[in-house]
């Protein structure tokens, strides 16, 4: 009985360790694939699009402006 009791627990521990091992490992591979789905996950933020949304409509004013300065200005050959 208690060799058996003693067997249950050298599994026990040896699974455990066992375990850990493998998980240690999974996660040395996995990790970089989560930290690259939390930097696109940031990406699809709603701020940050907002950001980006509000940074193109400045942009694309500043070359309406710029579009209408070279129509509205004088040629200079003439």
């Amino acid at each position: 009985m208690l060799a058996l009791l003693t067997l249950l627990i050298v599994i026990i521990v040896g699974g455990t360790l066992a375990l850990v091992t493998v998980l240690k490992r999974a996660r040395a591979e996995v990790w970089p694939t989560i930290d690259a789905f939390a930097e696109f996950r940031g990406a699809l933020d709603p701020a940050v699009l907002s950001l980006r949304r509000d940074s193109f409509k400045a942009a694309s004013r500043l070359e309406q402006g710029r579009s209408s300065q070279r129509v509205n200005s004088p040629s200079l050959g003439r």
